[in-house]
């Protein structure tokens, strides 16, 4: 079907997204490390991390729905 290969080809984007959002997340961590003695740098890293988690846990929601409708 032509609405499953145009899903596919989004649900792949998607999954390369996601990497680079994972990859971004793990990036805080030594940075985070790093601050460790400077409460203000440490406190915007922890902020900013979460938020890239937040955007890491939409994708992958997206995903799993897009997903579950390929399987339809």
């Amino acid at each position: 079907k032509k609405n499953d290969k145009a899903l596919e080809r989004k649900i792949r984007q998607l999954e390369r997204e996601i990497e680079k959002q994972e990859a971004a997340v793990s990036a805080f961590d030594p940075l985070i490390e790093a601050a460790a003695q400077d409460y203000q740098e440490l406190t915007r890293l922890l902020g900013e991390k979460e938020q890239a988690e937040t955007v890491l846990a939409q994708m992958m929601e997206d995903w799993e729905t897009m997903s579950l409708q390929l399987e339809e």
